[in-house]
């Protein structure tokens, strides 16, 4: 006869608490979850995307913050609020290092409408997914390394940005005008390098370029401001009277600028008038945002897609070291971008560089402040006769570009063949055939002629 088994009371006790505890910790977490609004199945709901965290901030004296391009309203001659103009600024203090074996303009971003005295940027952000798409041909590419001497809201870059390494990611927002945006600011001390697509255009081709824009450029990029003053489009009609190409027509008033208006940092309008019509006529000097400005709305009365852009000048050149330059509140620059068919956007600065550079000296170092330059050459001599006369044409006319053989002879009435069938040329089947577009390389939206 066996004895009657004894319960294991122990163990019996044991499993009564740990259930006990699972039926506790899972009301806790039933009530944290009612508390957030949140469910077990969406435990990402409050996630704020790097796009969204930028979007409205201004976030003045952070190095790219505010009127350098951190806000998306740009007041025209003075800063965003509780921030002070920052281009006129000749603050000694470092903002940044750079090690580029290139003088380059430090981009930070760009607007596309102007309003009332204000610059708006008025695309949404995306997320930052590398590499960035070109908006133009590529040579090639090369890298620059930058470091942080001060907190940043935007990262400086040279044109065009493909991709940044060495910073996290995830936390960045790429404007729609090509700005890298922080959802957390970059401190003092940060290391970041910027592969950026190198394009060194050919400064005739960009001359005899013609007006042959996508439709998604000229509609956003092209047009005057609405509530312009009529004088303005009648001023760029003036300057651009003998002009035949868009870049021809950029660089007389990129000259009539340079020519009729002094550089001054310190000059602003009274504030009873647009800022820019009152530069325009009233104002004998200015500091680089009144000029800039001035050469995107002048080029827009013509039709020609342009847009303002915000950043810094190069800097002090080390005068230990070559390559690396130091940038400073000082070098606060901005200049304008114009789209060339066939080239993408291209940087003109109407600034005065030599007077720009004298003001900036007075805050540098041991080092030398670099002028810098731009791919477009508005001194070329180009021989433009024999484009077509209506003004910048579209490039469907019969009129040739001008070519490097003055000696090829037009043909005579008694050569004309016109009403003759011509003979064709034929090739077998499989031939590989080159066609060269006009522009070169064709621009997707754009009308070329082959």
């Amino acid at each position: 006869m066996s004895s009657p088994r004894i319960p294991d009371k122990p163990r019996q006790l044991s499993e009564i608490i740990f259930i006990g505890l699972c039926f506790v910790a899972l009301g806790l977490l039933a009530v944290a979850l009612v508390g957030s609004g949140g469910s077990l199945a969406d435990d990402t709901s409050d996630e704020i995307l790097p796009a969204e965290a930028v979007s409205g901030l201004d976030r003045p004296g952070l190095i790219g913050g505010g009127s350098l391009g951190g806000a998306e309203r740009n007041p025209l001659g003075s800063g965003v609020e509780n921030e002070t103009n920052p281009f006129e600024s000749q603050s000694t203090n470092r903002l940044f290092s750079a090690e580029t074996s290139q003088s380059t303009y430090w981009r930070i971003d760009a607007y596309d409408e102007y309003s009332n005295g204000t610059w708006i940027r008025s695309g949404a952000y995306e997320n930052y997914d590398p590499p960035l798409s070109p908006t133009g041909p590529v040579d090639d590419e090369h890298t620059v390394s930058i470091t942080t001497e001060h907190d940043a809201a935007v990262l400086p870059t040279t044109w065009q940005p493909a991709s940044l390494t060495r910073i996290n990611n995830s936390l960045l927002a790429v404007s729609s005008e090509t700005g890298i945006h922080t959802a957390v600011e970059q401190s003092a001390g940060s290391q970041y390098n910027v592969t950026a697509y190198h394009y060194d255009p050919d400064p005739r081709a960009l001359v005899v370029s013609r007006a042959n824009y996508p439709s998604t450029i000229e509609d956003r990029y092209a047009s005057p401001p609405q509530q312009a003053d009529e004088r303005i489009t009648d001023l760029g009609d003036e300057i651009t009277d003998d002009a035949r190409t868009p870049v021809q027509a950029v660089c007389k008033i990129d000259d009539w600028i340079t020519t009729n208006k002094e550089f001054d940092p310190t000059a602003t309008h009274d504030g009873e008038v647009d800022p820019l019509e009152q530069y325009l006529f009233e104002m004998d000097s200015g500091n680089a945002e009144y000029a800039a400005s001035s050469l995107v709305v002048l080029a827009r009365s013509q039709g020609i897609p342009a847009r303002y852009a915000t950043g810094y000048s190069p800097g002090e050149r080390s005068p230990d070291t070559e390559d690396e330059y130091v940038v400073r509140e000082a070098n606060a620059h901005a200049w304008a971008e114009v789209y060339v068919t066939g080239h993408g956007w291209i940087p003109f600065d109407p600034t005065p560089s030599d007077e720009r550079v004298a003001f900036e000296q007075q805050a540098a170092g041991d080092g030398q402040m670099a002028a810098g330059s731009v791919p477009a050459d508005c001194s070329l001599e180009v021989d433009l006769e024999s484009i077509a006369d209506d003004q910048f044409g579209d490039g469907d006319g019969d009129a040739d570009l001008p070519t490097d053989d003055e000696d090829a002879e037009s043909p005579t009435a008694e050569d004309d063949t016109s009403d003759e069938t011509p003979d064709l040329p034929s090739a077998p089947e499989g031939t590989n055939i080159t066609i060269q577009t006009d522009p070169d390389p064709a621009v997707s939206g754009g009308t070329a002629t082959a």
